[in-house]
């Protein structure tokens, strides 16, 4: 049963991760499988440290999000926008 759980997460994750985009895939490659620090990553990718910290957060939590939904077996859910409204200048 196990054995049957871990390779049903796997999938589920390898699923979940292809819905990242490439950044946030990139990060998440360097950090965890790599070894790479946010600030040599960042280094690397041409990003601030905490810019780095930015794209790693939003992949975590969009990563919660898509197991979630794969877990209750519910349909895709697009990808959110930036949340932040922009301003609109008075005429």
């Amino acid at each position: 049963f196990v054995a049957c759980a871990d390779a049903e997460m796997k999938v589920a994750l390898s699923a979940a991760i292809e819905t990242l985009s490439a950044r946030q895939q990139e990060v998440l490659q360097s950090y965890y499988h790599t070894g790479l620090t946010m600030k040599e990553i960042g280094h690397q990718m041409g990003l601030t440290e905490s810019g780095v910290c930015r794209v790693h957060s939003g992949a975590l939590r969009h990563l919660r999000i898509e197991l979630k939904r794969i877990e209750d077996g519910g349909p895709s859910a697009p990808r959110p926008k930036n949340l932040r409204k922009t301003r609109v200048a008075d005429d």
